[in-house]
């Protein structure tokens, strides 16, 4: 059995490999000008990552990235067509936004935020309001991760001017009320929800999909976190098993694990305001199960809100193994 997980794999690095080969002879053959097959070839390998990133670990992903980023860039740098260059820099600027969406989960804050800025430029040159949208929720969600609910509100809220009518609103509703709630500002972030479900009967504004795709499960994951950080317990774990369950019916290739992990610690911690602390156990089995790999910053940095409720407790029983196994997970992540 070794032996042919072994060759599946030799196989896929070939095939990965020779794809990558042949992608970059066509580059050449039109280095005097770009030409169509190499901005398809970016396009398609941007929604293909874009999409990995869900189900796969970020490191590996972010190499990849920034190699096509840095032909992209490169392309951009030397001559091109007027008519292909606004079609550049809308590429620069989604692996940028790629880039700054995985450092941040890395644990890399600043250089992060130098990605998502570097990000807007290209969508303010290429004058597109889908990407600005889904930059402003980039840089959004990185400020929340950061520390930072206030300004994370003010980017996603910006990101609302140019999102409102298509599925990217809803997104960019999701983290506004998110970080309204974690300030406290209730009105808000109910105000927020609101919209953010409204958006989920909008069509996307063009074919989006992985990282840049929005839909109910994520609304729910994020209303999940708000009504915790509203005080509302019962409700934060309707929402955040909602969307678990919403996760776990998708296709596989779908199934994001980041926001899943964050709705069960999100469960586990309603779960724990109300004194039940086997379920909440429960709801933690398959975070604690995750690979070093996947242990990725947004998910550590919640598990730390659980810690705090957990340290309200008295420290025996299923509290003290659920806080022995939180210590663990967090050291191997590191």
């Amino acid at each position: 059995m070794l032996d042919r997980t072994a060759e599946r794999d030799r196989v896929s690095q070939l095939m990965t490999s020779a794809a990558v080969e042949a992608a970059e002879f066509g580059e050449w053959a039109e280095a005097t000008c770009e030409g169509p097959s190499t901005l398809a070839q970016l396009e398609q390998d941007v929604r293909h990552v874009a999409r990995l990133y869900l189900t796969q670990p970020p490191l590996p992903l972010l190499r990849r990235v920034l190699r096509s980023r840095n032909r992209v860039f490169s392309l951009l740098e030397g001559r091109q067509r007027p008519a292909h260059a606004r079609e550049l820099y809308l590429l620069a600027g989604r692996l940028c936004g790629l880039a700054a969406w995985m450092v941040g989960d890395l644990g890399w804050p600043v250089e992060a935020q130098t990605h998502g800025r570097t990000a807007l430029v290209c969508a303010e040159i290429a004058d597109s309001p889908t990407l600005r949208g889904w930059i402003r929720a980039t840089q959004s969600k990185l400020a929340y991760w950061d520390g930072r609910p206030k300004l994370s509100a003010e980017l996603a809220e910006d990101g609302l001017r140019y999102a409102l009518r298509d599925s990217a609103g809803g997104l960019l509703a999701g983290l506004a009320a998110r970080a309204r709630a974690r300030i406290a500002d209730a009105s808000a972030a109910r105000s927020h929800l609101r919209t953010g479900a409204d958006a989920l009967d909008r069509p996307p504004a063009e074919d989006v999909r992985g990282v840049f795709a929005f839909g109910e499960a994520q609304h729910h994951y994020l209303a999940g976190t708000t009504h915790l950080w509203l005080q509302e317990p019962e409700i934060a774990q309707q929402e955040a098993d909602r969307a678990v369950w919403l996760f776990e019916g998708s296709a596989p290739r779908d199934r994001s694990y980041a926001p899943v992990s964050i709705a069960l610690v999100d469960s586990a911690i309603a779960h724990l305001a109300a004194g039940e602390l086997d379920s909440a156990a429960a709801r933690l089995d398959s975070v604690f199960a995750l690979p070093p790999d996947f242990r990725i910053d947004p998910i550590v940095r919640r598990l730390a809100d659980l810690d705090r409720a957990l340290r309200r407790l008295p420290p025996a029983g299923q509290a003290g193994r659920l806080a022995t196994q939180l210590d663990e997970f967090r050291r191997a992540a590191s």
